[in-house]
């Protein structure tokens, strides 16, 4: 939705992500850096680095979001 995020504080967990904005807009901050996503842009990072994101625009952001972990880097089999 509009305005919709991760909140304030950046997280961080094992593995990697790739996101596509397949519509609308999206505010990404991955290790103090802001990145602004448009529909059909897409980046890809290492989870561990400290990171949220939130929905800039007036309308809803649709994202193909995609995390892998290899399994060496997954604790407690979660």
């Amino acid at each position: 939705e509009a305005g919709a995020g991760t909140g304030e504080r950046p997280y961080s967990h094992a593995g990697h992500e790739f996101a596509l904005v397949i519509a609308g807009e999206l505010e990404m901050e991955i290790d103090a850096v802001v990145y602004r996503l448009k529909t059909g842009d897409s980046m890809a990072f290492k989870s561990t680095l400290p990171h949220a994101f939130r929905n800039p625009g007036a309308s809803v952001c649709e994202v193909l979001w995609i995390n892998t972990a290899k399994p060496s880097e997954v604790k407690d089999g979660a």
